[in-house]
C-alpha cells in the first residue's frame, strides 16, 4: 500500500502536484508560528522547536530538490543553456545573499541564506520541468493557487477554534488580527497574495473547478471572509498593496465579461465608501483605521519607520559596497529600535545587508521580471491571464516593500511570490520566442483549448 502511493507521487504526472505542495512548504512553513519568541531571542540564532522543524523540512526537501537536479543534468533533460534571463537573475541574487550569509559570521545569517538557496534549486527543478512543455507550470500554478487558499481556510479555522492559537494582538490600544501567532502584517501580506490567486481563478488563469456552483460560490464567500480578515488586520500598507495589486490584475485581464462587471462594482464600491466616510460617523471609523491609536505626526513617519530609515542609511554609508550580511540588519537597528527586528523597507534591507552589489542584483531580477511580464501581452485567450497574476503580485510585493523587508528578508511568502514572478515572466519570453503566441491552437503550445486547466484527468 505504502509502496504504491508512494510510486504514484514519483510518476511524472504527480510531480507539478508534488512539486506545488513543497514549494508551499519552503512558503509557508517560515511563516507559521505558533508560540511567541522574544525577538532579542531571535535574533541571536539560537534555534527553538519552531526553526527545528522547518530547517528539517528544509533539509527533506533539499534532499529531493537535489535528487531532481543530478538525475536531470545526468541524463540531459536540465540544460543550462535553456534557463531564461529572470531565471539567471535570480541565481545571481541568490549568489549575493549565500556569499553575504557566509560573510556575516552569523548562524542565522549563514542558515537562512542556505533556506534562500534551497528556494532557488527549487525554481530551477521547476523552470526545466516547464522548458519543454508549458503544462508543467500551468498544473504547478494552479496547484499553488488552490492551496494557498486552503492555507488561508485552515489558518482562520484554528485561529477561531483554538483560542491560544489566536494572533490578535494589541497594538496602541488598537485590537488587530492575526493568525495564530503570525504578526498581522505578515497575515495580512499572505491574504493579500491569497485574494490575487482567488480572484485569478477568473480575471487571470481559469480554474476550472470554478465551472461548478458549488465550488464558485465558495470561492466567492472565501473571497468576502478573507476581504474582512484584511481589515480586521488594520494593516495600512497591506492592505493599499492588495488594492493597488486587484486593480492592476483587473485592469489586465482579458476576462471582458466579468472585468466590467468588478470594476464597475469596485467604483460602486468606492462611491459608497466616499459617502459613508464623509458623514461624521463613518469619518471617524476611517480615521480610526488609519490612525490606529497614534497620534499624525506617528502615522506621517510610518510608525516611526522614517527615523528607523534615516539610521539605516547611515549603516549603508559604512559599507555601501558589500553591505553588514545578510539578515544582519535587523540586530543592527535593534539597538536604536527594541521593535525593529528588519529594516522595513526591502530595499533598505537589501542595501544594508548586500549593498550596492545586493541592491543591482536584485534590481536586475525585478526588471528583467517586468520584461518577461510585458511578453504576455500578446498571449492569446486564458493563457494572457496568467501574465497578469504574476503583474499583481509584482505589484503587490514592491507596494509591501516600502514597510516590510520583502524578497531582501528570510525565505516567506515574499520570496515565493517574486519566485512565481520569475517563472511567470521568464514563460512568458519563453513563449514569446517560439514562432507566433498568439497561433496557440495550433500546436505549437498548449493554448486554453489544448489544456484545460482543472479538468478532471482522463
Amino acid at each position: 500500500m505504502i509502496l504504491r502511493v508512494l510510486s504514484r507521487l514519483m510518476s511524472p504526472r504527480a510531480l507539478p502536484g508534488v512539486t506545488a505542495f513543497l514549494f508551499l512548504v519552503l512558503a509557508l512553513v517560515p511563516e507559521t508560528k505558533w508560540s511567541l519568541r522574544d525577538p532579542g531571542a531571535a535574533l541571536s540564532g539560537i534555534p527553538d522547536a519552531q526553526n527545528l522543524t522547518e530547517l528539517a523540512l528544509y533539509g527533506a526537501i533539499a534532499a529531493w530538490i537535489g535528487w531532481h537536479l543530478i538525475r536531470g543534468l545526468a541524463d540531459g533533460r536540465y540544460r543550462p543553456q535553456t534557463l531564461g534571463l529572470a531565471v539567471l537573475a535570480l541565481l545571481l541574487a541568490t549568489i549575493v545573499v549565500v556569499a553575504s550569509g557566509v560573510t556575516a559570521l552569523s548562524v542565522r545569517s549563514l542558515s537562512r541564506a542556505v533556506q534562500y538557496g534551497i528556494m532557488t534549486g527549487m525554481v530551477l527543478v521547476i523552470w526545466w520541468e516547464s522548458v519543454d512543455d508549458d503544462r508543467f507550470f500551468l498544473e504547478f500554478w494552479l496547484q499553488v493557487r488552490r492551496g494557498f487558499v486552503t492555507f488561508a481556510l485552515l489558518a482562520t479555522v484554528v485561529t477561531a477554534v483554538f483560542p491560544a492559537f489566536n494572533g490578535t494582538v494589541d497594538d496602541f490600544g488598537v485590537q488587530r488580527y492575526g493568525w495564530m501567532r503570525i504578526h498581522p502584517i505578515v497575515t495580512a501580506g499572505i491574504i493579500g497574495l491569497t485574494l490575487i490567486m482567488l480572484v485569478g481563478a477568473v480575471f487571470g488563469l481559469p480554474d476550472g473547478l470554478l465551472r461548478r456552483r458549488v465550488y464558485a460560490l465558495a470561492a466567492g464567500a472565501t473571497a468576502v471572509i478573507l476581504i474582512l480578515l484584511l481589515f480586521l488586520t488594520k494593516s495600512r500598507g497591506a492592505t493599499a498593496a492588495t488594492l493597488a495589486a486587484l486593480i492592476v490584475l483587473l485592469v489586465l485581464s482579458r476576462n471582458r465579461r466579468y472585468r466590467r462587471f468588478a470594476l464597475l462594482g469596485m467604483a460602486a464600491l468606492a462611491g459608497v465608501a466616499l459617502l459613508y466616510f464623509g458623514l461624521e460617523s463613518g469619518s471617524q471609523q476611517l480615521e480610526s483605521f488609519v490612525n490606529r491609536g497614534q497620534t499624525t505626526e506617528q502615522v506621517l513617519s510610518l510608525s516611526q519607520r522614517t527615523e528607523l530609515f534615516d539610521i539605516g542609511l547611515d549603516y549603508f554609508r559604512d559599507q555601501p559596497v558589500f553591505g553588514h550580511g545578510y539578515m544582519i540588519p535587523g540586530a543592527l537597528l535593534r539597538t536604536h529600535f527594541f521593535w525593529a527586528g528588519h529594516a522595513h523597507n526591502v530595499a533598505l534591507e537589501i542595501a544594508i545587508g548586500m549593498g550596492i552589489v545586493g541592491i543591482t542584483a536584485f534590481l536586475a531580477v525585478v526588471l528583467v521580471s517586468i520584461r518577461g511580464l510585458w511578453a504576455w501581452r500578446v498571449a492569446s485567450g486564458a493563457l494572457h491571464g496568467i501574465g497578469a497574476e504574476g503583474a499583481a503580485i509584482l505589484v503587490l510585493l514592491l507596494f509591501q516593500g516600502v514597510i516590510s523587508d520583502g524578497f531582501g528578508g528570510p525565505v516567506g511568502f515574499e520570496v515565493a511570490g517574486l519566485v512565481l514572478v520569475v517563472l511567470i515572466a521568464d514563460l512568458g519570453v519563453k513563449r514569446r520566442r517560439l514562432g507566433n503566441p498568439a497561433q496557440d491552437a495550433a500546436g505549437t503550445l498548449p493554448g486554453p483549448r489544448e489544456y484545460d486547466p482543472g479538468a478532471e484527468p482522463s
